[in-house]
């Protein structure tokens, strides 16, 4: 249907369960309404009651057929908005499973597919992906896209590892400049590719990937993919002014700090896996404006920590690489210098 009938065919579902009462659809009714909420409204909290409303019906024995679905609407669109990413993981696991036990292998490969994307983003430890292929070469993938999808987290997965690749194999760059006729499949991909040059440094890469892959936030709302792209845009604009000057300069700020808004919004609103994130930026900020204070160093500190906390390992690794950058560029802190690198290292 046209996304414009998806919004009045979700309320009216919704208006037939308040006036007819609950059955097994109303978990649809309730988990849509909440996205909906989430990603368009931006009133996340709400979102999560919806959430809890489906997910306590699909608890019922005659609406258990529904569970694995719900899952991937909550744990994949909802929850990412108000809870820890990495608490998304074991429930997605488990609707994949009893998606996989009822036969529903619709729902069970979309739970696979989230389940994979959140390990990705949660920063799990990169040996724990061998689980993520065996539940893959276990599941029943019933269309290309959603195989594909899963592929492009497999593909970043296995280049952080540095795996090689069969000859015929596409890798990530292939994935990303294949002529797909789905949008949101290549925006998924769109945001994956930006996480690895960003990761490996590829400042230049990245920024012509940003202007290559334009907003893809349109494509990507509720799931953390699209938060996450967000703040990777404000780092990669950031890092885009510090090596141009004049009007170009002012475009990279103004974008970045467009972006960074966005980000402060939404830990506001209670986004618990972008508050690392923030505190980075604010440090990043900093150093494209020349500032060589303590408060860019605290921003440094708290980002560290608090990733370190939440077990954003990959964005540890970021911040002591960039606080490494930065105290090298002061007098006096040669041990700052290679403590926080080697801290890197170690991630």
């Amino acid at each position: 249907c046209q996304m414009t009938m998806f919004p009045l065919l979700v309320f009216l579902m919704v208006n037939a369960t308040l006036k007819h009462g609950i059955n097994a659809s109303s978990c649809d009714a309730f988990v849509s309404f909440g996205i909906i909420l989430n990603s368009v409204v931006g009133k996340p909290l709400r979102a999560r009651e919806m959430g809890q409303a489906a997910e306590l019906i699909s608890a019922k024995p005659e609406s258990a057929r529904m569970r694995s679905r719900i899952t991937v609407g909550v744990q994949g669109f909802i929850n990412p908005s108000t809870s820890l990413l990495k608490d998304t993981i074991a429930p997605l696991l488990e609707g994949f499973e009893i998606g996989m036990k009822l036969r529903d292998y619709q729902s069970a490969n979309l739970c696979l597919g989230m389940f994979v994307a959140n390990s990705f983003y949660a920063g799990l430890p990169l040996r724990d992906s061998d689980q993520m292929i065996a539940l893959h070469i276990a599941s029943e993938h019933s269309d290309l896209y959603t195989e594909l999808f899963i592929h492009n987290y497999f593909l970043a997965v296995r280049t952080l590892r540095g795996d090689e690749r069969d000859e015929d194999e596409r890798g990530i760059v292939e994935l990303a400049n294949a002529n797909f006729k789905n949008v949101t499949l290549t925006s998924y991909v769109s945001a994956v590719n930006l996480e690895l040059q960003v990761f490996f440094g590829e400042w230049e890469t990245a920024t012509r990937l940003l202007i290559e892959a334009g907003d893809v936030r349109t494509a990507l709302k509720g799931p953390y993919s699209g938060t996450r792209f967000t703040f990777l845009e404000s780092l990669v604009c950031f890092r885009a002014a510090r090596s141009c000057s004049g009007l170009t300069r002012w475009k990279w700020k103004r974008r970045g700090a467009r972006s960074m808004k966005m980000i402060q919004t939404w830990v506001k609103k209670g986004n618990v896996n972008l508050e690392h994130s923030l505190y980075l930026l604010e440090a990043e900020r900093g150093v494209m404006e020349g500032q060589k204070t303590k408060k860019v160093a605290d921003f440094y500190k708290c980002a560290i920590s608090l990733s370190e906390k939440r077990g954003f390992l990959q964005d540890q690794a970021l911040a002591n690489e960039f606080a490494s950058a930065f105290f090298n560029t002061l007098d006096g802190y040669a041990n700052s210098t290679k403590s926080h690198i080697d801290e890197a290292i170690k991630c």
